[in-house]
């Protein structure tokens, strides 16, 4: 194959000589995706609409090179129009309780949110809440079972309505089952008025299905009703499409400027010395851990790919593993919506006790808190003691600064934690001096930020890209010397009262924590369910609970209190907040002394954790 060739890609991938280089890849989506190659040899994909080979660095330009989903997608893809019809009408829709549905001749519906159904005991139109009452069509035109709709980057609505517009989307099985319901308001990409008065609201399916594209399984409309007042709609068109004529090329962010995007990320690589460590033994065959502890963007929740953690752990494991990679071992510790107070919490149950059999410390800990440590209980405290903690046990620490889309400027406590990374010597990635030059650039929010806070696929593999840049220039430096040897030596920067934090749950036995003398549950013996689940597989568990072990009290409990006796210096309580005001209080004692009263409701709860600092002492008491 001559250099300057420009080959099909699916040809590329299926020749013998070159083996397919990812089992997802999609190759019916490559059939029209060309590529010049610079010279033979085995290639690899790399999201950011880039081919590398998988031995050197080169890399090639695609020339028609958006993506979805961290494919090249075909713009003379035909697209999929969802059939408007009564058959492909979801049975909800066509029952009357959620309001009045009209499948007119000319292949229009017409839809009013006013309900019909009727109470069958009082004969009257049952009271429904207007406000959530909508309309929703199977996807599948045949079968009525899940579709794979990662192919296309738009859903196209055509709709003639003065109400505001919310899409539901839901994903499923085979069956007539539907799971992971999914509300959008506003997040139109664009919007076209119509001659006839009708407009095309164009939406990302990334979107809108975040990331149960791959299994979707139907798509609807609901009209606000303010006030309760019914409010009608004519529904034209549902398209899923690639063709919508917008300035959006995934890869055009800012021409010429994604490698100076990388090189800004890079504050600090720190003192290298544990980090080339790392490289060294992943070069060697030895086991190394990447653990990444977070909240939203490690987790991954709004995407329908891999997220920044996997992506940059998949590349280390490539670019320095052994053979093929294997042993590098990936932890994924992120919880959305958490803060690093609750991260200090679970690091021992979430990163050590997840290691592979003989280790006790990941190599690399990530750790990415930001928004969600704003006004937090420890001030911060606990960001410092997830650090301390790492560092004593002899990992590399790397902090990393998401950003946000804000027009004030997207950083939230980067300014307070870059001290940290600065006292402790630590490498430190910076997400907004990365993107923040283009926030002004036509089309750049689209391309980077899922939703406010939350980046693109995209975005994920820039960042991934920000961690490797750090990687490739540590390994290409000298080696430094240690400059922690003994971090309780070492005075904190606030606060040392969060290192070495034990996590105490309903399973917990005086054996399990030394600290502990006993636990008497009282009558918080019932456990909660309603916790929340990892967005991704804990411990080859899907769906697995976030605090599975818990301590709950019930209305029917009784009243004796859960006691505990312990030896500590520094005690949080983690509690649920939630928006049902059936949710009560409690109030906490330490030693006969009233510390604080935790009322469990919050109207803005989502069933999400909140920490209370029960006691921070110099010295460990009883």
């Amino acid at each position: 194959m001559a250099a300057g060739t420009a080959v099909n890609l699916k040809k590329l991938i299926m020749k013998s000589e070159n083996p397919p280089i990812m089992s997802s890849l999609a190759l019916t989506d490559l059939e029209n995706c060309q590529i010049i190659v610079p010279e033979k040899g085995i290639y690899q994909y790399h999201n950011k609409g880039y081919w590398s080979s998988y031995k050197e660095i080169i890399y090639y330009q695609i020339p028609n090179g958006p993506l979805i989903n961290g494919i090249p997608y075909d713009k003379t893809k035909a697209d999929l129009p969802i059939a408007l019809t009564e058959d492909q009408a979801t049975n909800w829709t066509k029952n009357g309780s959620y309001g009045q549905v009209k499948f007119n001749t000319d292949g229009t519906v017409a839809y009013s949110s006013q309900p019909t159904a009727i109470d069958d005991d009082t004969g009257e139109i049952k009271p429904v809440d207007m406000y959530n009452n909508g309309f929703a069509f199977h996807l599948d035109n045949v079968t009525k079972a899940q579709m794979d709709v990662t192919g296309y980057h738009y859903v196209a609505i055509r709709i003639k309505t003065t109400a505001e517009v919310k899409i539901m989307t839901w994903s499923g099985n085979s069956e007539e089952k539907f799971y992971s319901k999914n509300d959008t308001w506003g997040n139109v990409e664009k919007t076209i008025e119509n001659e006839d008065g009708s407009k095309t609201l164009i939406y990302k399916v990334s979107t809108l299905f975040y990331s149960s594209a791959s299994n979707a399984k139907a798509i609807g409309i609901t009209l606000k009703s303010p006030d309760g007042i019914a409010q009608s709609a004519v529904l034209y068109s549902i398209v899923f499409t690639n063709t919508i004529d917008k300035n959006e090329e995934s890869n055009s962010s800012k021409d010429g400027s994604f490698d100076t995007m990388i090189a800004d990320s890079l504050l600090s690589t720190g003192n290298n010395a544990r980090l080339k460590n790392a490289i060294a033994k992943a070069r060697d065959g030895k086991d190394v851990s990447l653990a990444y502890i977070g909240s939203t963007a490690t987790e991954t929740v709004y995407s329908n790919s891999k997220g920044f953690a996997e992506l940059s752990a998949n590349a280390f494991a490539k670019t320095y593993g052994k053979d093929d990679g294997s042993n590098i071992h990936f932890i994924n510790a992120g919880m959305s919506g958490s803060s690093s107070d609750i991260g200090v919490v679970r690091y021992n149950r979430d990163v050590i006790d997840r290691l592979p059999a003989g280790s006790n410390h990941p190599d690399i800990l990530f750790i990415e808190f930001s928004a969600n440590d704003f006004e937090t209980a420890t001030n911060g405290g606990a960001y410092e003691g997830l650090i301390r903690e790492a560092l004593k046990s002899g990992s590399a620490v790397i902090l990393v600064f998401p950003v946000f889309q804000s027009e004030q400027g997207g950083r939230v406590m980067e300014s307070t934690y870059r001290a940290y990374g600065n006292y402790y010597d630590l490498a430190m990635i910076s997400m907004g001096d990365s993107v923040m030059p283009y926030f002004e650039n036509e089309g750049f929010y689209d391309w980077y930020f899922q939703d406010s806070f939350n980046p693109t696929n995209d975005g994920y593999q820039l960042m991934s890209d920000c961690i490797m840049n750090l990687m490739d220039t540590v390994d290409k430096a000298d080696k430094d010397t240690y400059n922690i040897t003994d971090i309780d030596a070492m005075a904190p920067l606030k606060t040392s009262a969060y290192q070495g934090i034990k996590i105490i749950d309903s399973k917990t036995t005086t054996e399990d924590v030394e600290i502990i003398d006993f636990i008497d549950v009282g009558s918080f013996a019932e456990t909660d369910s309603a916790t929340g689940s990892f967005q991704y597989p804990y411990n080859r568990k899907e769906g697995a609970a976030k605090f599975p072990d818990n301590w709950m009290h019930t209305k029917e409990s009784g009243n004796t209190a859960l006691t505990i006796k312990a030896t500590c210096k520094t005690l949080m309580f983690v509690y649920k907040l939630s928006n049902s005001k059936t949710f009560g209080s409690v109030d906490l004692y330490i030693d006969g002394e009233k510390k604080a009263t935790l009322d469990g409701y919050d109207s803005s709860g989502w069933n999400n954790g909140k920490v209370f600092v029960a006691m921070t002492d110099d010295e460990a008491a009883e």
